[in-house]
């Protein structure tokens, strides 16, 4: 299997909360399709996936895209093309509580999570 083949086969889903298994994240994507490489970043929120085609791959985008993981989740969001997953890897490895929580512009900054969204 070629490089591009690989990319077409691999998602990036983003939004998952804790607490959660890992081998419950993975019969998810099982259930879809034959996974060859299944991870998590460190602090699960965000699963890399390879499917065995890239057939398998598209039907799991279209499925997961938007699904409630647990209901507590956020709509959990697949990342497709190659430059969003590289630019999705570069941001969790720089900071990982970016994704997770807001922060103060102070430095250094306090992360906190409101208790609920705020509407206008």
């Amino acid at each position: 299997m070629n490089d591009d083949q690989q990319e077409e086969n691999r998602l990036v889903v983003k939004g998952f909360r804790r607490p959660l298994q890992l081998a419950v994240v993975k019969e998810l994507f099982t259930k879809i399709g034959v996974v060859k490489e299944f991870s998590m970043d460190k602090i699960r929120s965000t699963a890399f996936v390879t499917y065995s085609s890239a057939d398998e791959a598209k039907a799991a985008a279209v499925e997961i895209d938007g699904l409630l993981f647990q209901e507590y989740n956020e709509p959990l969001r697949v990342i497709t093309s190659k430059k969003d997953t590289d630019d999705l890897v570069h941001e969790i490895a720089e900071n990982p509580l970016d994704s997770l929580f807001s922060k103060t512009k102070a430095e250094p900054p306090i992360y906190y999570a409101l208790k609920r969204k705020l509407t206008h």
